[in-house]
């Protein structure tokens, strides 16, 4: 059974936390909308959401986020907002697969992220559902963007984004709308099966090593310009 919290009692057992490295809050109904400002002393080194149902907004803005966030089973009733913040470091050095930002069944409205350094990236997997992705000014050092087995419904834009060391990587993914990719500086791009309904657009940037499209479904124009391809385009 799911326990109900107001924000202010989320914030105040966020302030109250040890900074150790890991945090679960689980199996919890927030009520309202949440805002975790610069303001706001937040205290935890890692976090992990697990089967919550945020009933507003979350907003999380200038704060440094330890190693990361992770939300696990969980749905939001608008949107989730995450402005110049940074998470920097690893749960555990030898697990390449951990991401500062991840999201795992989850279902989101808006997914907006602005001006944000998150040096192990986002992982968005297992049937997690977002009707609009805007992402706008993000720098990653390693592990870079990886979607898998999800939907992105209406909107789907990536701009400014710095990966050098790590791809943009969509598997098995359902987009419903044009996807948008522009001003970047990454690895590489990826598309593993993934079936887009409108045009693909990649314009102005880098990449270092490759653009590849394996075994998917395109039912508009792919389109690639200004884009310097270092390696394979295949």
């Amino acid at each position: 059974m799911q326990q109900t919290l107001t924000p202010f009692e989320l914030n105040q057992r966020l302030h109250n936390l040890a900074k150790i490295d890991i945090v679960e809050i689980t199996d919890v109904i927030v009520n309202g909308h949440v805002e975790i400002k610069k303001d706001t002393t937040y205290n935890c080194d890692f976090i992990i959401f697990k089967n919550v149902n945020f009933e507003g907004n979350f907003l999380i803005e200038n704060i440094n986020l330890g190693k990361g966030i992770s939300f696990q089973n969980c749905s939001f009733k608008d949107f989730f907002l995450l402005k110049g913040t940074k998470a920097e470091g690893y749960l555990n050095r030898q697990d390449d697969t951990f991401y500062s930002l991840s999201f795992e069944s989850c279902e989101i409205p808006r997914f907006i992220l602005r001006d944000n350094f998150l040096e192990r990236g986002i992982e968005i997997s297992k049937d997690s559902k977002i009707n609009g992705l805007d992402v706008q000014s993000l720098e990653i050092s390693n592990t870079g963007i990886k979607i898998e087995d999800s939907l992105i419904e209406k909107r789907f834009s990536l701009t400014q984004v710095v990966s050098i060391n790590g791809p943009i990587y969509i598997s098995n993914a359902k987009i419903n709308c044009r996807l948008k990719i522009e001003n970047l500086y990454v690895d590489s791009i990826s598309f593993n099966g993934v079936e887009i309904k409108k045009d693909t657009l990649i314009w102005s940037g880098k990449c270092n090593n490759g653009i590849t499209f394996n075994d998917g479904i395109y039912n508009d124009d792919v389109k690639l310009t200004a884009v310097h391809v270092n390696g394979n385009l295949t």
